[in-house]
């Protein structure tokens, strides 16, 4: 089965190059830090936006009492993806899941107090 839209939205995201990630690895630091799995410069519009854009694509296709929520986790800056009961409003399927996201905000406290250090 295949989902066809017959809108089209288009986020532009600023992420790093392969010779941006290298270039960044080459030059000496006390901490090298990772870039965000999302970068925070998507303004929350343009989220709003798709999400209402894949709403209207989804409905029609596949008629259904369910919508679509993107929200960001605060914690672990990345998207959520929700499946809501237009009526009830329960959240019916997510992804990822809570337990993934504690999962992920887990691991980066704990990579946090491991640091690299270059002599």
């Amino acid at each position: 089965m295949s989902i066809a839209a017959t809108s089209t939205v288009s986020i532009a995201l600023d992420v790093p190059t392969r010779a941006d990630k290298q270039a960044q690895a080459s030059r000496p630091s006390a901490v090298r830090t990772e870039t965000p799995a999302v970068p925070d410069s998507i303004p929350d519009n343009a989220v709003q936006a798709a999400e209402e854009a894949l709403n209207r694509a989804l409905e029609k296709r596949f008629p259904s009492n369910q919508r679509l929520s993107i929200d960001r986790d605060e914690v672990t800056a990345r998207f959520v993806f929700k499946s809501i009961d237009r009526e009830s409003g329960e959240t019916i399927k997510q992804f990822p899941t809570e337990e993934m996201l504690r999962q992920i905000a887990q691991m980066r406290d704990v990579t946090g107090l491991a640091l690299k250090v270059d002599a």
